[in-house]
C-alpha cells in the first residue's frame, strides 16, 4: 500500500511543472510566467474550504472533488479550450477519463472508487456540491487573469476568461464575487 501511495504521489507531482495553457494561448503569457495546475488546485481548495465553511455545506465532498479535478493532467497534461475543440468534445471526454483511471488504478483497491467517484460527479455536474466546485474552479480562473492583468499583461486577451465564465455563476454569492472582480477588471481598463 505505502509504495503505491509513494508512486501516486510522484505521478501528480508533475502537475507542480505543468503549466495552464491558456495563459499561454489565450493570455499571451510566457510558460515561465504561468501558473502551475497544482498552484491552481492549491487555491481552489483553499477557496472551497471558505465556501463550505461560510455556506455550511459538505467541505470533504467539495474540497475532495477541487483536489481531484485536474489530476488526470499529470498524465495527459492540461489542454486549452481551443486544442480541446481541435480534438474533438467526445474524444478528449475519453481521454480525460483514461488518464484519471490510469492514475486512480496505482492508488490501493480500498479507496479508489470512493476518489473515482468524486472525480466523475464533479465531472457530471448533477449535484449542488459539483455545482459549488465548478463555480470555485472558475471563480479562481477569473482570479487569476485579474492578478495577471494587474502585473501589466494583455488586458484585452485575458479578458475572454471573465467572458467565457460569467454564465456558470449561478450561486447568489459566486455572482457577487465575479461581479467585484469584474469591477476591478473594468477598473483597470479605462485606468
Amino acid at each position: 500500500m505505502h509504495e503505491k501511495l509513494i508512486e501516486f504521489l510522484k505521478v501528480i507531482g508533475k502537475l507542480k511543472k505543468i503549466e495552464r495553457t491558456g495563459w499561454i494561448t489565450t493570455g499571451k503569457l510566457k510558460p515561465e510566467e504561468c501558473e502551475s495546475v497544482a498552484e491552481h488546485i492549491f487555491r481552489c481548495a483553499i477557496l472551497a474550504s471558505l465556501i463550505s465553511d461560510i455556506k455550511g455545506i459538505n467541505f470533504e465532498k467539495i474540497v475532495r472533488m477541487i483536489l481531484l479535478h485536474d489530476l488526470q493532467e499529470a498524465i495527459m497534461g492540461d489542454w486549452d479550450t481551443y486544442a480541446k475543440e481541435k480534438f474533438g468534445e467526445i474524444k478528449f471526454k475519453e481521454r480525460e477519463k483514461e488518464s484519471i483511471n490510469k492514475l486512480l488504478s496505482i492508488l490501493p483497491e480500498e479507496i479508489r472508487d470512493k476518489y473515482s467517484n468524486a472525480w466523475n460527479e464533479f465531472l457530471e455536474q448533477k449535484t449542488i456540491e459539483s455545482n459549488i466546485a465548478k463555480q470555485i474552479d472558475k471563480l479562481e480562473m477569473v482570479l487569476q487573469a485579474l492578478e495577471y492583468m494587474e502585473e501589466g499583461y494583455d488586458k484585452e486577451a485575458l479578458s475572454i476568461f471573465f467572458d467565457s465564465s460569467k454564465e456558470i455563476f449561478k450561486d447568489e454569492d459566486f455572482k457577487k464575487l465575479y461581479d467585484l472582480l469584474d469591477a476591478k477588471r473594468k477598473a483597470l481598463k479605462t485606468g
